[in-house]
Formats: structure tokens, C-alpha cells, sequence
């Protein structure tokens, strides 16, 4: 959008420096991160502190790469992309990948690592809500916007739509 190559970008997250550029729609599910590892691996995880013994990997210079280090997870490695931190618990590089819940729910329904699971016991803190941003004063198309957003919420049109590619939404 900064270069006007996009008119929005749907499934972004708010923050105080895309505020400032920004106008967002009204939110329509949350997102929060995911703790993949092997299917083998029955222990329940909690929160990432039950982790601390995994080497884990996760998106370089993410917030979950900031999230691992604020919590004393020093036993990390920070990789380029999803497919790469996936790959690294499939064959054995890491335990676990640690990264968006939506993306690993989405990547495992389509059974390109069938050998690895989303922990369903892990309670997610970083938990966000989806919106789409646009740029400042768009507010028609904005209004819009959101009342599609609220009548497709409403209808649980959202929730069917996320649930066919394995995502899970609040």
C-alpha cells in the first residue's frame, strides 16, 4: 500500500507504527501463535514456559522470535520462512516451530507435513485480531467494508469459511 500497489491488505495486525498510517476495518476473528511438533510428542504444553527444554524455531526478527527471548527461551533458532520452520521440526532440526497458528493450521490441513501437529493444549499470548487496513481517509469504502465484515461475522459465514482450510477463529 505505501507504494499504491494495493488499495488494502486483509489479515494484518494493529500497531502503534501502522496506526499512523493506516484506517482498519472492524476486526473479524483472532489470531495468535501456534506450538507445532512431531505427532510422536504427546506431552500437553501449556504455556511456552512447558517448552523451555525444546529447541525451537521460529520467523526471524518476528514478535515471536521477541516473545521466545522475553521469556527466557534460549534454546531457539529464527529461520527466513513458515515452510523453513516446518521443515526444521519434520526432519528433526528442532522440536517444535513457534509461529502464526493460522498459517501452521492451515499448512497441516493440507497435509504437507503429515508428520507434525498443532498443540491443542497450548494456551496462545499473543493473541490479536484480524482486520484489513486501508489507507487513511478511504471512509466510504471503509464503511463499507465493515458492514460486509459484520453481516458476513454475523452469519458465520467468517468462521465456515476459515473452518474449510483448517483455521480456527475466535
Amino acid at each position: 500500500m505505501d507504494e499504491g500497489k494495493l488499495d488494502a491488505v486483509a489479515g494484518t495486525t494493529v500497531t502503534a507504527e501502522n496506526q499512523a498510517k493506516y484506517s482498519f476495518t472492524v476486526g473479524y476473528g483472532t489470531t495468535a501463535e501456534a506450538l507445532v511438533v512431531p505427532k510422536t510428542d504427546k506431552k500437553q504444553y501449556f504455556t511456552i514456559a512447558d517448552a523451555k527444554a525444546l529447541t525451537i524455531v521460529t520467523l526471524r526478527a518476528s514478535p515471536y522470535a521477541a516473545y521466545l527471548k522475553q521469556n527466557g527461551i534460549i534454546n531457539y533458532k529464527e529461520v527466513e520462512t513458515t515452510s523453513d520452520a516446518l521443515m526444521a521440526v519434520s526432519i528433526g532440526q528442532a522440536d517444535a516451530s513457534f509461529f502464526s497458528g493460522v498459517i501452521s493450521g492451515y499448512v497441516l490441513k493440507q497435509g504437507l507435513f503429515p508428520n507434525l501437529q498443532v498443540v491443542t493444549s497450548y494456551q496462545p499470548a499473543l493473541a490479536r485480531p484480524y482486520v484489513m487496513a486501508f489507507p487513511k481517509n478511504t471512509g466510504e469504502i471503509l464503511a463499507k467494508t465493515n458492514a460486509a465484515i459484520q453481516k458476513l461475522v454475523d452469519e458465520g459465514t467468517i468462521r465456515q469459511i476459515f473452518a474449510k482450510y483448517g483455521l480456527t477463529i475466535n
